[in-house]
């Protein structure tokens, strides 16, 4: 190229530059055609479902023009889109001030009265658009709506009737006309409705889907899938309707038929997530080989991607591949960033390895995505229970209940974390609750039963196993609690009648063993209950309480080497609970094997960052024992403390961790409370004497040491106490 033509073509670039910069001055010199340019702009992005773009727009468009009536209008549309319903409602005010007879602008006005409940007010607009446009049908409607939430029946039909004649070819009158048929219990009425509406209106998706949702709520799903098989063929490109008769085949049981269903609407829909329901309900059949072909058939764009990796995620879970399910769940979350689901999986596998903060950060995405997702906030709840965080569990558990009060699992987890903290009346009053919204169940009575239990109140808590068991007679927590109250009562001839005849009834089950075990200990029937946990093992070797209680059973008998050896045979067959290592720990600890304890409690806490009691054992050893870090032995002392708020050892903990740190004022209010809890240990006493002498309170000091020895002259600390009494001048 030569010379000059380079020289002529940066000549045009410049003087097109130039040109623009003119037409842009011009156009910022005309806020008229500004403003229309940010309207247009921002119908455009509602067409495209693209709401916060089309707020801005809007929202530029008015600042230019404090007048522009459709602007507000849209704008008010948008932000409703968004959830944003103060800003919605004051842009639909200014919208009709500014022009009063813009009709839509006071429907969608009342429409957000009538969902907030205000009535009168709902109405006054219906009215205010009527008396612009007397046939409006959006305001019609709308006015009929008032008159039937205010339950004025008779207008209310009339008005939707007369929408029906003045709009025949629309579907919602019918729809309306059939909602209120239904509100006033006049279910044929309503049928009648809806079948009008489809004949009416036989291209109407909505015709179909609202008559088949009809039948189904009459447990009519034959109807149901007649009506939508109907619409399949006069509708065959409509992916609600093909969706819709999956969901109606499923509940019929013809799963290969629903999933042909779900697969020819995700095609049509040009989405997999459809699919998902394919999905949900081969994993429900347990379909796995089919399950995974369909996820090999899904293509790579994002939302394909997604649901792929979710089923592969979902399958590794199945076959107990963790870490490998938390790769797919990875995967899934980053094919799709916006979705809540994706998160909440994610979060639910990290939780399941105890990765509880990565855990935390993944539901706390979920919720921002979605906050309405209760399950996400029951999900929190257990995990901060977890964590030792019971306010903020509490918390996240009052969500879930206020957004879907009759779920029971959410219910029921309230109700614990109330009991943990000492809110007893509060949680046997919602245990109450959550009986009502499952009488059939054996949980909540169960749980009942255990809040009577911890306060004391062993009869009621019997009547509440009781009816656990009437409910479901071998569910076994219920048969585990009755035989513990027995055994704590002095009954344990009681106890041992009961599970005879259970395993009269049950003979080869190994659960039922272990518990004739446990009320052989408590008879001291040792070779009979030693007997009962072998044949536990025997019918099932892989079921591991048997192996810790037998090895309880041995280490109270001072047989420390079988109980160990029954704990290193439980911590082999159960490699991922944290209990074998836990009683490993202690067996070391009698022992004053402090290093072979700390190394058993350290793995434990690898598998259980967040246990209480790991915590609790690792600490103490570290303070009473040395060679390790103070700070850290604070940290873990504070971490059961948090998790175990009310258990006399954890107190004993925290406070001889801070004796042993030199700060004996808390220490001594720790102490003083473990003491408290558990008087009849003479450690916790001879801990809170040894705080009272470096206090300077030397009667106090006396009194708790010379208990600790009237409890326990042979205590291992015995001596200690003693010497420490004649430096006090006993």
């Amino acid at each position: 190229m030569s010379r000059r033509s380079r020289f002529l073509i940066i000549v045009i670039i410049l003087l097109a530059l130039a040109l623009g910069g003119v037409a842009g001055v011009a156009l910022l010199r005309n806020p008229a055609a500004q403003k229309q340019r940010y309207y247009q702009n921002g119908l455009a992005a509602m067409t495209a479902r693209q709401y916060s773009a089309a707020v801005i727009d809007f929202t530029n468009a008015v600042q230019l023009d404090k007048k522009f009536a459709d602007a507000y209008y849209q704008l008010g549309l948008a932000q409703l889109a968004l959830g944003q319903g103060r800003p919605a409602y004051e842009a639909l005010v200014q919208a009709t001030k500014l022009k009063p007879d813009l009709v839509p602008a006071h429907v969608a006005l009342g429409e957000l009265y009538l969902l907030a409940g205000q009535i009168p007010k709902a109405k006054e607009q219906a009215l205010q658009a009527l008396g612009y446009d007397p046939h409006s049908l959006e305001a019609t409607l709308l006015l009929a709506n008032t008159q039937a939430r205010e339950k004025s029946w008779d207008a209310a039909l009339a008005t939707t009737n007369r929408a029906v004649r003045e709009h025949p070819a629309e579907i919602q009158p019918y729809l309306l006309l059939a909602s209120i048929q239904t509100a006033r219990g006049d279910r044929s009425a309503a049928l009648r409705a809806y079948q009008d509406g489809l004949s009416a209106n036989p291209k109407a998706p909505a015709a179909h889907l609202a008559l088949a949702r009809f039948y189904a709520s009459e447990r009519r799903i034959p109807d149901a899938a007649k009506v939508l098989e109907d619409a399949s063929r006069t509708l065959p490109a409509n992916a609600d309707i093909l969706t819709a008769l999956g969901d109606v085949y499923n509940a019929m049981g013809r799963s290969a038929e629903a999933i042909s269903a779900y697969e020819r609407a995700a095609k049509i829909a040009g989405s997999p997530a459809v699919l998902s329901r394919a999905a949900d309900l081969l994993f429900v059949e347990r379909r796995l080989t089919e399950v995974e072909a369909l996820a090999t058939r899904l293509g790579d764009t994002p939302p394909e991607l997604a649901l792929k990796h979710s089923i592969y995620g979902r399958l590794d879970l199945l076959r107990n591949k963790i870490a490998d399910a938390e790769k797919e769940f990875r995967a899934e979350a980053q094919a799709a960033p916006s979705s809540a689901t994706a998160h909440f999986q994610l979060g639910e596998v990290l939780a399941a390895q105890g990765k509880l903060d990565d855990a935390r950060q993944q539901y706390e995405t979920a919720l921002h995505l979605n906050p309405r997702a209760w399950q996400v906030h029951t999900a929190l709840a257990l995990l901060y229970t977890r964590m030792g965080n019971m306010g903020q569990a509490e918390h996240s558990a009052q969500q879930a209940v206020a957004l879907n009060p009759r779920d029971v699992r959410a219910n029921l987890l309230l109700a614990g974390i109330q009991l943990n903290q000492g809110f007893r009346d509060a949680a046997i009053t919602r245990y109450k609750q959550v009986i009502s919204l499952a009488p059939k169940s054996p949980l909540p009575y169960y749980e009942l039963g255990r809040a009577y239990a911890v306060t004391g109140q062993n009869d009621q808590a019997l009547a509440n196993y009781e009816a656990a068991l009437s409910r479901q007679p071998g569910y076994l927590p219920a048969i585990e609690a009755i035989i513990g109250l027995d055994i704590r009562q002095g009954a344990a001839d009681k106890a041992l009648t009961r599970v005879q005849a259970l395993l009269s009834r049950a003979p080869n089950t190994p659960v039922l063993y272990d518990l004739l075990g446990v009320v052989y200990m408590a008879q001291k029937q040792y070779p009979q209950a030693e007997a009962s946990f072998k044949r536990a093992i025997a019918l099932s070797p892989k079921y591991v309480q048997p192996y810790l209680t037998l090895g309880a059973m041995y280490r109270q008998l001072g047989s420390t080497d079988k109980a160990l050896a029954m704990y290193q045979q439980a911590a082999a067959i159960a490699p991922q609970s944290p209990l074998p290592l836990i009683a490993i720990g202690a067996i070391h600890d009698t022992r004053g094997q402090y290093d072979a304890a700390r190394d058993a409690y350290e793995k434990a806490l690898i598998i259980s960052p967040k246990s209480g009691p790991v915590a609790n054992n690792l600490a103490y050893d570290i303070a009473d024992h040395g060679g390790g870090d103070m700070n850290r032995a604070l940290k873990l002392a504070t971490l059961a403390r948090q998790t175990m708020p009310e258990d006399a050892q954890v107190a004993d903990t925290l406070g001889w961790v801070h004796f042993k740190l030199g700060e004996y004022r808390p220490a001594a209010d720790l102490l003083q409370e473990a003491v408290k809890r558990e008087p009849q240990s003479a450690l916790l006493h001879y801990h809170l004497g040894l705080t009272y002498a470096k206090l300077g309170q030397k009667l106090d000091a006396q009194r708790e040491l010379q208990e600790s020895l009237r409890l326990n002259p042979g205590f291992p600390y015995a001596a200690d106490a003693r010497k420490v009494l004649g430096e006090l001048g006993e």
